[in-house]
């Protein structure tokens, strides 16, 4: 089944997935996935006060023995 590492949650954990990334193909068992969130702070002009909003959103994988970190969400992941 073709996915995106979007679409990974806590319950591909343990199953075996592949990942085209950085020029390589990994496979091997999923053990880890964390989801990271680049948080920016927004002013709007004439205002004082800024608030911190999310900006770009990546994951870290590990799968096997490798470990990856800001990979895109919309990088493709198979798992049989």
């Amino acid at each position: 089944m073709s996915l995106t590492v979007g679409d990974l949650t806590p319950q591909h954990i343990g199953r075996t997935v592949t990942i085209d990334g950085a020029g390589a193909r990994v496979t091997g068992p999923l053990s880890n996935l964390r989801v990271e969130t680049d948080w920016i702070t927004e002013q709007r002009l004439g205002s004082d006060e800024s608030e911190q909003v999310p900006g770009q959103q990546t994951m870290t994988l590990a799968v096997g023995a490798w470990t990856t970190e800001g990979l895109p969400l919309t990088t493709a992941v198979e798992v049989p």
